[in-house]
């Protein structure tokens, strides 16, 4: 098993964590912690530096291009949440950070690591500085104890990072060592019993400063606000920067994470609405809905610059994931026919899941500028490869499983004991592995003019290997080959150091599927090729308050091609065919603001429209939007931080986040009412005896609004998180 190799694995960071105490005998001064970006390893600190740590603005990014660019003359839309207001909003896991990003919205995903819709599109991966993550299969929501920022590069991002959806993509950047020591602990407390326990640590190991440390950890347990929903997360992550000279840099890490999480599909529509019951309410039973998982990921990097101009970057990665849910119970939906006004028996199903996966990720990046005939370059020529192996086992019976009443349900106990006579059970062996190649220009053109091209070669190969037995055993084995090449060029005009203008044509290549059919009584099915996407952006960007204030104003229409759609013949459909004849627009507007107004006012607020419409499809939904997808979403968040010199260090904080109504499923058959929720946040800091020292409140969704997530089916209707009251003591020095 995977989890005796965790434990051993585990077993350093335990040991440096024990050396806490004796680190902080000495008094050592307070930096904030910061981190490199993607395509480099850690960076010393530099006097003067204007990736200001406490700041809600960032000059620079190299999400969308995979190079140290200015957001300003970079012709794409990308938005960062910075580290300073991951604090002020007291960020836990990172589906709170997004909401301070235009057009991105979570769908929830049983209770665990959400999924996210970017521009009206959902995905399940995302990127940790620069490698790729497949979400759907990691374990419980993941802990921002290691992040320094969250980057979002809006519209297809497949030509330098491979296989995605069209919506974007998220990177999430974490911290790196720091050659001046210094540590903090965090201690937090909330509502439903929350407690999370937080360590920082950074500095180096040799007196010459050519090894460096870090190491971050997190404990977390609560009980949720739901029945039988508590949660254990335990996070550790250490890392090793190297820096043996001046032109050569390396980074090794180890990331360990285990997580007991809820398993909550929600609960289904009931007369054509949400059924409003206590959200409190389970319909799974006690000491059955636990997922736990173990996740062990660790990789390095390394670069070494030839000269002034040339620079080499390789990157490898290995995630090695366990998980089990033993005894999951699901409720079907309900009919109008099945209920009283006292009572509404609904039918369940109990599932058992387990899951063994492995992934790997290496790519080399080689970056270089160079002029031709008086205009400047930065060219990138680089190469991904990408591989797992996933097995799985699912066990299923609704057979024998008690009904329960949506009115007054009445639990029975643990239901796992009928998995042993499982009515279907199938075994899974998924098997992927994708290389491409990229070619990047980035040219400085006179008159303020800036061009980004490049294209992309891609080759992806994916085979399933399926067992079922429900009743009857059936084998099926699926295998596709696919490749493709894609462009993407932009253009951006500067005429003045305050404002930018531009556009951009992208394409789109997603994974192919191996996935969706057919049961047991058919013949296999042909693999589905990939999707295909294209988008078409222009956009205003600024930089007022002398550098201050940043705002992005971006127009985009986005349509994607050969979606997975039932096949016509009914007969086909039944059995789970489907045919690569779907099609789906998005297009709208958005806009983002983020920095200081004042120099005691920081600001970030965002709005975004979509017009969302399936061109499309055999199953009549043409016509319909994409369900999570709200016509209008925005929100905004402000903290004031007053000069006062009789009691200095204080700030408060407030914001709102509201969206407009969303469908629950693609048939558009329930609706889900928008809603706007307030924010608070209240904060002391201090330093006392060279230790800085911090006291700070969050209050969300203060006036306790219920409103839902929607789950991709009108029978899986989550309600969001009421009222949540959370402090926090840190400590740094």
């Amino acid at each position: 098993m995977l989890r005796s190799k965790f434990k051993r694995v585990v077993g350093a960071p335990l040991l440096l964590l024990s050396c806490v105490p004796a680190l902080g005998q000495e008094a050592l001064p307070s930096i904030d912690i910061g981190a490199s970006q993607i395509s480099g390893p850690a960076q010393r600190p530099v006097p003067g530096d204007r990736q200001d740590k406490a700041a809600y603005k960032t000059w620079n990014t190299s999400t969308a291009t995979k190079t140290d660019s200015p957001i300003m003359q970079t012709p794409v839309s990308v938005q960062v949440v910075p580290q300073q207001i991951l604090q002020d909003q007291q960020v836990v896991i990172i589906d709170k950070a997004l909401q301070n990003v235009s057009g991105v919205y979570m769908i929830p995903v049983g209770g665990l690591q959400a999924g996210f819709s970017i521009r009206g599109f959902e995905t399940y991966k995302y990127y940790l500085d620069g490698v790729r993550v497949d979400n759907r299969t990691t374990p419980g929501s993941r802990d921002t104890v290691d992040l320094d920022r969250i980057e979002v590069l809006k519209g297809p991002a497949s030509v330098l990072f491979g296989r995605l959806e069209p919506g974007g993509l998220i990177n999430l950047a974490t911290k790196r060592p720091s050659e001046i020591p210094s540590y903090a602990i965090q201690q937090q407390f909330g509502s439903f019993d929350f407690y999370r326990t937080a360590l920082n640590m950074t500095g180096p190991v040799t007196d010459d400063k050519r090894l460096l440390y870090r190491f971050d950890a997190a404990y977390q347990n609560s009980s949720g606000f739901r029945d039988f929903a508590d949660v254990e997360h335990v996070f550790l992550a250490p890392r090793l920067h190297f820096e043996p000279n001046a032109d050569t840099q390396a980074n090794l890490y180890l990331q360990y994470f285990h997580s007991k999480d809820p398993i909550y599909f929600g609960f289904p529509k009931f007369w054509g609405s949400p059924y409003s019951a206590l959200i409190s309410r389970s319909y799974g039973e006690p000491n059955s809905e636990e997922d736990t998982h173990y996740d062990v990921r660790v990789g390095f990097d390394w670069s070494h610059s030839f000269d002034a101009n040339w620079k080499i970057t390789h990157r490898f990665d290995a995630d090695f994931r366990d998980a089990a849910a033993p005894g999951t119970v699901v409720v079907n939906g309900v009919t109008q026919s099945q209920c009283t006004w006292i009572s509404c028996p609904i039918a369940r199903s109990v599932n058992r899941f387990v899951l063994q996966g492995q992934y790997y990720f290496t790519n080399i990046d080689l970056t270089g500028k160079f002029d031709t005939f008086g205009v400047e370059h930065e060219l990138l020529v680089g190469g991904d490869y990408y591989a797992d192996l996933v097995t799985t086992q699912r066990r299923s019976q609704s057979t024998g499983v008690p009904s329960i009443d949506l009115f007054n349900p009445v639990h029975t106990g643990s239901l796992g004991y009928l998995l042993d006579f499982a009515s279907s059970v199938s075994n899974l062996r998924a098997e992927q592995d994708y290389y491409g190649l990229y070619v990047q220009d980035q040219a400085e053109l006179p008159f303020g003019f800036h061009l980004l091209a490049g294209f992309r070669y891609d080759n992806a190969h994916a085979k399933d290997h399926t067992d079922t037995f429900s009743p009857t055993p059936a084998i099926a084995e699926i295998e596709v080959r696919q490749q493709a090449i894609k462009p993407r060029v932009g253009l951006l005009w500067r005429p003045i150091p305050e404002l930018s203008l531009y556009g951009n044509y992208v394409e789109n290549f997603s994974p192919p599927s191996t996935t969706g059919g057919p049961s047991s009584s058919g013949p296999n099915q042909p693999a589905l090729k990939a999707s295909e996407g294209s988008q078409w952006e222009a956009g205003v960007k600024t930089e007022l308050f002398e550098g201050r204030l940043t705002t992005t104003v971006s127009w985009f229409d986005i349509t994607k091609t050969n979606v997975a759609t039932p096949d016509p013949d009914p007969a086909r459909a039944a059995l789970g065919y489907r045919v690569l004849t779907g099609a789906v627009r998005n297009r709208g507007w958005e806009a983002d603001v983020s920095g200081q107004l004042l120099d005691e006012l920081k600001l970030i607020a965002n709005i975004a429209y979509i017009d969302s419409n399936i061109l499309k499809d055999n199953s009549g939904n043409v016509g319909h939007r994409l369900y999570g997808v709200p016509k209008f979403a925005g929100g905004v968040w402000a903290v004031y931080e007053p000069r006062w010199t009789l009691v200095p260090g204080l700030s408060f904080g407030a914001g709102l986040v509201s969206s407009g109504a969303v469908w629950a499923d693609t048939a558009n058959t329930l609706m889900l009412p928008g809603y706007t929720i307030a924010n608070l946040m209240a904060r002391y800091a201090f330093e006392f005896e060279g230790k800085k020292i911090s006291f700070q409140i969050n209050a969300d969704n203060i006036t306790d609004v219920r409103y839902y997530a929607a789950a991709g089916g009108a029978n899986s209707i989550n309600p969001a998180q009421p009222r949540n009251i959370m402090g926090a003591i840190r400590v740094e020095f």
